[in-house]
C-alpha cells in the first residue's frame, strides 16, 4: 500500500512539475500584441474625411489595422513569395494603364474612403481583361460591419471580412457612391472573393521584385502610405516622403518604372525609381488621377501591399459555414513556439458538400494540415470519422481558400468539423480569431461549442472559456452539387504545376 501510495504521490509531483514547465514555457494559450499604430489610432479617433494635422487638400482615410504583421519584415522576401510565372529581369517599366487592366479613376470626396477604393481598384483590376467590372465602395464602407463609421477611415482588415463572408462585391450601379447609411444589404453579390493576398513589406528600397511580380500576375495592388502635401511636386505629379509618420492613405500601385529621376521630387531620394500609382482624388489631380512615388519613400508599401485578385463566380459555392464577420481582430499561440490548432464545430444546414476550406495565413511560408471530420460528438472536434485532409504551404501570407483532398458530403443536421494546424515561420501567435474589442470589433459574439483551441491536436478546450466573444477564422465553403464548380484555384502558390 505504500508503494502504491509513494507511486502516485510522485506521479502527482511529475505531473505538477510538468505543469509548472509547460506553463514556463508559455504553452497557455496567449493573444498576440496588438499593432502599436492601432491602438494609437484608436486613441486619436478623428474623421479621416476632415483636414487632418498635415497638410493636405484632398481626403485620406487609412487607418492602421489590429494586427501586428511586423514579423513579416524580418522574413526572406523574395519573388518566389508569389509565383506564377518569374522572369529572368523585369522590364524597367510596366504600366497598367497600356494593357487596358485599370477602370476608371474614382474621387472618394469628402470622405475618408480612400481604402474601399483602394480594395475596389485593385478587385477591378484583376478580373481585366476578361470583364470590366465597376464595384461599390459605398456599399464596402457602409456594410463592412465594424465600429467605424462612413468617415472613420479603414484598412484592408475591413475589405476582407467583407469580402469573404460574402457580403460582397456589388456593382456601383446598385450602390453609387457616396450615399452614407443607404446600403441595405439585399443588393445582389456579384463575385466571391477566395484569395486575397498579402505581399511581405519590402526589405530594402530597391527591393521591389515581389511587388513587380505581383503587377505582372494580378494586376493593381492595394497599398497604404502617407500623405503630406508638403511632400508632393505638383510639376512632375511625383512625391517622396522620408519622415516616419505613420500611414494615412491608401491607394493604388499600377506600375513602375525604374528610371524615373531622382531630380524630379521635392527633395532628392537617394537613388532613381519610382512607382506608378492610382489615387482615388479625381482625375483632376496628378496625372489625370495619377501619380509617381519614389522607390525610397519611407512609408509607402511598408505596411500594407494586398492584391485582392481570385474573384470566382457566385456558381462556386451556395454557401460559407462561418463564426468570424469580422474577420482577423488577432491571433492566438503560446507566445513561444510557431505551431497552433484551431477547430470550429458546424451543424450543416443543408444535403450538400463541404468543398473548400477558408483561413489566415498570418506568414509567408504557412504550413497548414486540414482535417474535416463528420458525425462528430459535440465537444469533440476529432471524433466521428475522417472525411477528407489537405496539407500544403501557403507561399503568401494572407487569406486563402484551400481545397479539399475530396468533396465531403453532408447531410442536412450532421455535426461536422474542420480541424486546421497552422505553423507560422517567425511568428509565434499562428490561429487568427475574431472578439469583440471595444472601439473596433464591439458586434462579435460567439457561443460555447462552435471553436476549440488546442497546442497539440489531442486535447482540446473551448474557445470562450478563454474569451467569451472568441471564434477562429475557420470557413468552410459548401455546394449542393456532388461536386464544386471551381476550377484549379491559385492558393498562393503551393500547388502549381513548375
Amino acid at each position: 500500500m505504500k508503494k502504491i501510495l509513494g507511486f502516485c504521490l510522485s506521479g502527482l509531483f511529475a505531473l505538477a512539475a510538468w505543469i509548472g514547465r509547460t506553463e514556463a514555457l508559455g504553452q497557455t494559450p496567449q493573444a498576440a500584441p496588438f499593432n502599436p499604430a492601432f491602438l494609437e489610432s484608436l486613441r486619436d479617433m478623428a474623421p479621416l474625411g476632415a483636414k487632418t494635422d498635415v497638410a493636405a487638400e484632398y481626403p485620406f482615410g487609412w487607418r492602421p489595422g489590429p494586427v501586428d504583421l511586423s514579423h513579416l519584415r524580418t522574413a526572406a522576401r523574395v519573388p518566389k513569395a508569389l509565383p506564377k510565372t518569374l522572369p529572368k529581369a523585369f522590364d524597367a517599366s510596366f504600366d497598367l494603364r497600356t494593357q487596358g487592366k485599370l477602370t476608371t479613376i474614382k474621387n472618394q470626396n469628402p470622405y475618408g474612403t480612400c481604402w474601399a477604393h483602394a480594395t475596389c481598384a485593385s478587385l477591378e483590376s484583376a478580373l481585366l481583361t476578361g470583364e470590366t467590372n465597376d464595384f461599390s465602395e459605398n456599399n464596402l464602407v457602409n456594410l463592412h460591419g465594424l465600429d467605424w463609421g462612413f468617415d472613420d477611415g479603414g484598412n484592408a482588415f475591413l475589405s476582407m471580412a467583407y469580402l469573404t463572408r460574402w457580403d460582397g462585391p456589388v456593382n456601383e450601379s446598385d450602390d453609387p457612391y457616396p450615399d452614407i447609411g443607404g446600403s441595405t444589404g439585399a443588393e445582389t453579390v456579384r463575385k466571391h472573393v477566395q484569395q486575397v493576398y498579402l505581399i511581405p513589406p519590402k526589405a530594402s528600397a530597391t527591393g521591389n521584385d515581389a511587388i513587380k511580380q505581383a503587377l505582372l500576375d494580378y494586376g493593381a495592388l492595394y497599398v497604404n502610405y502617407y500623405h503630406n502635401d508638403t511632400a508632393y511636386n505638383s510639376t512632375y505629379k511625383s512625391y517622396y516622403y522620408s519622415g516616419s509618420s505613420n500611414g494615412n492613405h491608401a491607394v493604388a500601385i499600377v506600375g513602375w518604372n525604374d528610371n524615373f529621376s531622382a531630380s524630379q521630387f521635392n527633395s532628392t531620394p537617394a537613388g532613381n525609381g519610382a512607382y506608378v500609382v492610382r489615387n482615388s482624388w479625381g482625375t483632376g489631380w496628378g496625372d489625370s488621377g495619377y501619380f509617381y512615388v519614389s522607390y525610397y519613400d519611407s512609408k509607402f508599401a511598408w505596411d500594407e501591399v494586398y492584391a485582392f485578385h481570385d474573384a470566382e463566380s457566385t456558381s462556386n459555392y451556395k454557401r460559407v459555414y462561418a463564426y468570424d464577420p469580422l474577420g482577423w481582430v488577432s491571433s492566438m499561440g503560446t507566445g513561444s513556439g510557431t505551431t497552433y490548432w484551431g477547430a470550429n464545430l458546424f451543424a450543416a444546414a443543408a444535403d450538400e458538400s463541404l468543398g473548400a476550406v477558408g483561413f489566415y495565413a498570418a506568414s509567408t511560408g504557412t504550413a497548414y494540415e486540414i482535417y474535416v471530420y463528420k458525425g462528430i460528438a459535440a465537444g469533440v472536434p476529432r471524433s466521428g470519422t475522417l472525411a477528407a485532409s489537405n496539407f500544403g504551404t501557403r507561399l503568401a501570407p494572407g487569406y486563402c481558400t484551400i481545397d479539399l483532398s475530396a468533396p465531403v458530403a453532408l447531410t442536412n443536421g450532421q455535426r461536422f468539423s474542420i480541424v486546421l494546424k497552422l505553423t507560422t515561420p517567425g511568428n509565434n501567435y499562428p490561429q487568427p480569431f475574431e472578439y469583440a474589442y471595444a472601439g473596433y470589433s464591439s458586434a462579435a459574439s460567439a457561443s460555447s461549442g462552435q471553436s476549440y483551441y488546442s497546442s497539440a491536436g489531442s486535447s482540446w478546450t473551448d474557445l470562450t472559456t478563454w474569451e467569451s466573444t472568441a471564434n477562429f477564422c475557420i470557413k468552410g465553403y459548401a455546394a449542393s452539387e456532388a461536386e464544386p464548380t471551381y476550377g484549379m484555384r491559385d492558393d498562393g502558390g503551393a500547388n502549381l504545376p513548375t
